[in-house]
């Protein structure tokens, strides 16, 4: 499966939908840490996170399986051994790793509309479209 910019830019809108434009990750994660289970749970809390689980839930599986809890989005989305069969074209990496970046509050020149603030997911939405 190949997952081009428009259709990275479909599920970035409808996570928007689900969640409501005003949502902030305030901790970005792929899954979360249950400490009464000790175990990580396969709910992503991330804009991104929630993009892999849509294309496939076996990525969030892979992911908690390594313990990876820290890779950037565009080495998720480019590393074979998470994404599986599912490819990312060029350009959706580029939009999903610029919604990370804004997500996150790490776009501290503000090339891409952002700040040092956790962006909320409708801004980032907006922001990526211009992409």
């Amino acid at each position: 499966m190949l997952i081009t910019k428009p259709k990275a830019l479909a599920l970035l809108e409808q996570i928007v939908n689900e969640y409501g434009a005003d949502h902030i990750s305030d901790r970005c994660t792929y899954t979360l840490w249950d400490s009464s289970k000790f175990e990580y749970t396969r709910t992503p809390n991330c804009i991104v996170g929630q993009v892999l689980a849509k294309v496939d839930p076996a990525i969030i599986d892979r992911i908690v399986e390594d313990k990876e809890q820290s890779r950037g989005a565009d080495n998720v989305l480019t590393d074979k051994a998470y994404v599986g069969d599912v490819r990312f074209s060029a350009p959706a990496v580029k939009v999903l790793s610029v919604a990370q970046i804004l997500q996150d509050g790490r776009d501290f020149d503000g090339e891409f509309g952002g700040s040092s603030d956790n962006m909320p997911w409708g801004q980032v939405l907006e922001n990526v479209k211009k992409l």
